[in-house]
């Protein structure tokens, strides 16, 4: 049985590929919707709608989890994804996008935390936690190699057929769905409690110990980092760099990323964990407020330092935080996390929308700059100093 269920490992690790690989039509989304005659608003309403269903859906999707199973949450996921994209391919309609948007939410929600909490499950069930760093690190690398490959062979596909990009990604579903049948469903805890006691339970343990209350609240600050992003292109073209070289630069940003989530572990080897974990918010909260306060080409380059920090300290966070907590409710505590993250991107997407409008988009980097420098290390501060940091 153990043979079977540690052939979850490489398996998973082909689906974080597959998985990123399948969204290279993601960087294309504003082309093919203005390409449909789509207004601003419409094509606002639409990714309104992603988001809205993504959080509805998030925390129940972590219930259904760890209650039926990790790999079938997985299934429903790719499934949905399955649909979306069919459905982008086919019509043409709003009415049939704001359907694709439903299901690409779903999908979202279903897949988020139920792959970690799987994997996390299986090395518990192998007694292998400590080789849990190790995948964390390689994998989230794999992946942002994978989107970075994928978004330059996107971007010569969308010159000829943009619609092509869904059918191909349809075809790489089919594949994870295939590849998801074969996974093992790691042993499961007997869950007597209701939906909402499990909720309230896993928020209780979330907030119950101070290392996964705080680990919770640093990943929060640094997913910021996520609200920023679609405004990097924007920014570069806006400081003198073209659009061939700001797409260039958005795929070497992803590149570096992974690069150093795969060098984590040797990172960590060399400068520890606690440097690491403090010089992140102060590598991208510095590197915010420098490009901010002075606009101008040659120190647009400094943004490649978001993905030097972000890109490794995934790979530290996250199995400290799944180490902390049970595996009854691994799924559900995943997806509050994921949850918490969203709403915080959402709200500061939304902020950030107003500010380029009325200030501009270099303020933006100030202010974000300044919130991930000043909370990230007091968060942090808090991490380290605790026994169960090691």
């Amino acid at each position: 049985m153990k043979n079977f269920i540690s052939r979850n490992i490489s398996i998973i690790y082909i689906l974080y590929v597959l998985d990123h690989v399948s969204l290279l039509w993601q960087g294309f989304y504003f082309i093919f919707f203005s390409a449909l005659s789509f207004s601003a608003f419409e094509q606002g309403l639409i990714w309104g709608l992603v988001a809205f269903i993504t959080i509805l859906f998030e925390v129940p999707s972590g219930v259904f989890a760890d209650r039926v199973g990790k790999k079938y949450s997985l299934l429903f996921s790719y499934f949905c994804l399955l649909i979306s994209v069919l459905i982008m391919f086919w019509f043409s309609s709003f009415f049939m996008m704001l359907v694709a948007a439903f299901f690409f939410g779903i999908k979202i929600a279903f897949r988020s935390g139920s792959d970690v909490a799987l994997v996390f499950d299986t090395y518990k069930d192998l007694n292998l936690e400590h080789k849990f760093s190790e995948f964390a690190s390689k994998s989230y690398a794999y992946a942002l190699y994978g989107a970075t490959i994928s978004t330059i062979i996107a971007s010569f596909i969308a010159e000829i057929n943009l619609r092509a990009l869904f059918l191909i990604s349809g075809v790489i579903c089919i594949i994870m769905i295939i590849l998801a049948l074969f996974l093992v469903e790691p042993k499961k805890h007997k869950i007597i409690e209701t939906n909402y006691v499990q909720i309230k339970l896993a928020f209780k343990e979330i907030f119950s110990k101070k290392i996964t209350k705080y680990l919770f609240f640093f990943t929060s600050i640094l997913s910021l980092v996520s609200a920023i992003f679609r405004y990097h292109p924007l920014f570069l073209k806006e400081i003198g760099f073209s659009t061939q070289f700001a797409g260039i630069m958005f795929a070497v940003m992803l590149f570096f990323a992974g690069l150093f989530a795969h060098l984590s572990p040797a990172l960590v080897n060399r400068f520890g964990k606690k440097y690491l974990l403090f010089c992140s918010p102060i590598i991208i909260g510095l590197s915010y407020i420098f490009v901010g306060i002075f606009p101008v080409y040659i120190f647009g380059f400094l943004i490649l330092f978001e993905s030097i920090a972000a890109g490794y300290s995934r790979p530290i966070t996250s199995p400290l935080f799944h180490k902390n907590i049970s595996s009854k409710f691994r799924a559900t505590i995943s997806s509050i996390e994921s949850f918490s993250a969203r709403l915080v991107q959402i709200f500061f997407a939304f902020c950030l929308s107003i500010i380029v409008e009325k200030i501009g988009i270099p303020a933006i980097y100030i202010l974000l700059g300044s919130i991930i420098l000043i909370a990230g290390i007091f968060t942090i501060s808090k991490v380290v100093v605790l026994k169960e940091f090691v």
